[in-house]
This record gives structure tokens, C-alpha cells and sequence, in this order.
């Protein structure tokens, strides 16, 4: 996937571990109103470090199967070892992208992704590629964050210099910033039978989650400076902005409103 903007980099690993501890609980919330039930074939599309796919792995159980796929060669390396390592035989990653993948078509009850429409310029096509992978009354679900609806409080100038940041650099990736709110009517669009929700997850500045912004900030660090959005020095002080304000008593941020939509075929 060209335009993931948050790169590669270990920070970025680091980043999607951290995030996938934040929205966890809700993200195993959304997999049960889909209906996963052991037994089941599943797939995760864009899978990152695969947190969600090791979950639906022990969703499923012995009897069914997961297989995750990212674009990301040395996230699928990494995924793989740590399948090995735990002995996981209802599990396995595959490089490939939501366009252009070995899976099988009709071969799944269940196919997921999450965080991965707003980094896609074609999103309903994706929408049909997922459905193509699913089985007659199997079932499409995807998550997504929508980047206009952030809170933060007490407010922060930085915060909102790293939100318009990381909205200009969707849209100069062709992308859209405002797709979660839209990808119920795109499921209904494309024929499935689909449901939708939403939530937002509350970080107080305290703990490990306290520091999502400076490791969002650190992964679009390059393409910030590359694409002239800010100079090195602005950047810089945005940082440190940053790092003061995880040291803020009382500070929090609201996470932008996930929509949660599922649809059968």
C-alpha cells in the first residue's frame, strides 16, 4: 500500500503495538457483533503487526483459521516468527495488499481489516475485493478512525499542528481523511447487508498510551519534512510540545470516533 504515511520504521512498529493495546477491548467488541465463533475462516487485510490476527486466532480456535496480510515484507517476517514461536497452527501471514494478494476467492466466513481504509485511494473497490473473498452469507468488517473529530483537553496547539499534519498528508496521498464516516454507505452501495457503530477511546496523559502522539509524530516525521509541511525547527518544537504535554496532570485526548461497520454478502 504506496500511501501509508506512516512509513516502516521501528518507531512505527513500535506505534502499532501501542495502538493495538488501546483499542484491543473494542476491537474484540466489534469481531463479536460480526458474529466470529470458533470454527470460522477468517482474514485479516492489512494485518500491520497483527495483533487483531492473533486475537481472531483464539477466537476461532483450533478448528478454524486466520491469515493475515500486509504489503510490509519484514512485518510479515516478524508475524511469522512469532506464530512459530507460540506454535500457532490455525495461523499464518502472507505479504500481499487488499488490491493484490494469493488468497483465495470464496474461501472465508470472516474478513477484517482495520485502519487501513483511510490510507487507500480506491476504497469501495477495496470494499469488493473483500467481498470477493468471503463465501455466500460470509461477513466484510472493517474499523477506521475518523480524523476530524479529535478532542483534546485542556486544548494543545500541538496536537492540532500534528492532526492537520497528518491530514495534509493524506490528502496529498490522493487519500481521504473524512472515508470512516463513509464507509457504511459503501458497504450498503456495494449490496452487503451491513450494521455500523462507533466509539471513541479516551487517553489520559498517564501510563505508556500517554505517549501515542510523540510516536504518531516520530513516524511522519520524514514525509512532514519531505512535503515542506513544517521546517525542521517547527517540527522540532512541535515535539517538545508534545513531551510536555504527556507530562500534563489532568490532560487527556479523546482518539478520533472509530466507525465500526459489518455487512454480510
Amino acid at each position: 500500500m504506496k500511501n501509508y504515511i506512516l512509513g516502516s520504521s521501528e518507531k512505527e512498529f513500535k506505534r502499532l503495538s501501542l495502538q493495538s493495546q488501546i483499542f484491543e477491548q473494542e476491537s474484540l467488541q466489534t469481531l463479536r457483533l460480526a458474529g466470529i465463533k470458533p470454527g470460522m475462516r477468517c482474514a485479516d487485510v492489512g494485518c500491520g503487526t497483527g495483533d487483531v490476527t492473533f486475537m481472531m486466532a483464539k477466537l476461532v480456535g483450533r478448528k478454524g483459521s486466520v491469515i493475515g496480510i500486509d504489503r510490509n515484507s519484514d512485518v510479515i517476517e516478524l508475524c511469522n516468527k512469532k506464530a512459530k514461536k507460540e506454535r500457532l497452527a490455525n495461523i499464518k501471514f502472507l505479504v500481499g495488499d487488499i488490491y493484490d494478494n494469493e488468497l483465495r476467492r470464496e474461501s472465508f466466513d470472516l474478513v477484517f481489516s482495520r485502519f487501513l481504509f483511510q490510507h487507500l485511494e480506491e476504497p469501495k473497490r477495496a470494499i469488493r475485493e473483500m467481498m470477493k473473498l468471503v463465501i455466500p452469507n460470509g461477513t466484510v468488517v472493517a474499523e477506521e478512525n475518523d480524523q476530524d473529530t479529535w478532542l483534546i483537553y485542556p486544548p494543545s496547539s500541538a496536537f492540532e499542528k500534528l492532526r492537520h499534519a497528518y491530514v495534509d498528508l493524506l490528502r496529498l496521498a490522493n487519500c481521504d481523511e473524512l472515508i470512516a464516516r463513509k464507509i457504511y454507505s459503501l458497504f450498503l452501495e456495494c449490496g452487503l447487508d451491513a450494521s455500523v457503530g462507533a466509539y471513541s477511546i479516551c487517553i489520559p496523559m498517564r501510563g505508556p498510551f500517554k505517549k501515542m502522539g510523540i510516536l504518531v509524530a516520530e513516524s511522519l516525521e520524514p514525509r512532514i519534512l519531505k512535503a515542506k509541511l513544517m521546517a525542521e525547527k517547527e517540527f522540532l518544537q512541535m515535539m517538545d510540545e508534545l513531551e510536555a504535554y504527556a507530562r500534563r496532570k489532568g490532560g487527556l485526548a479523546l482518539y478520533a470516533t472509530t466507525f465500526r461497520v459489518w455487512g454480510k454478502k
